[in-house]
């Protein structure tokens, strides 16, 4: 996955209420607001909403094969 399909992906769970909003940090803000460097992660911060929990986080990434155990 790459990082716009991602972004697609956050913005997908922000909109039908599974988290508030999220930020995106590491790496990839790095190269926005700093000198340009390899990097092959994304660290993603999220806020849950108040009615969910993580069960139901990892329920929705299972659900579309982006978790494994």
């Amino acid at each position: 996955m790459g990082f716009q399909e991602a972004v697609t992906k956050l913005n997908e769970m922000k909109k039908i209420g599974l988290i508030q909003d999220y930020a995106i940090g590491g790496g990839y803000a790095v190269n926005l607001y700093d000198v340009p460097q390899a990097t092959y992660d994304l660290d993603v911060y999220v806020i849950s909403s108040p009615e969910n929990d993580l069960g139901k986080l990892y329920d929705h990434f299972r659900k579309d094969g982006l978790m494994y155990y």
